[in-house]
């Protein structure tokens, strides 16, 4: 009983944290590449830009 318990204490908890982590990792994922975009579209609008 206390081995099953504690295995499916275990489980969850694993579970949990892999769910946590990869909420965080798409989360940063997706900061960097909207901000790798701003980054290219400021750029792109630097160069079509006429210069004076």
């Amino acid at each position: 009983m206390d081995a099953t318990v504690l295995a499916t204490a275990v489980g969850c908890c694993v579970l949990l944290f892999a769910v946590i982590f990869a909420v965080g990792h798409y989360r940063r994922e997706s900061a960097r590449k909207r901000v790798i975009c701003e980054m290219q579209r400021r750029r792109l609008y630097e160069f079509s830009r006429p210069k004076h």
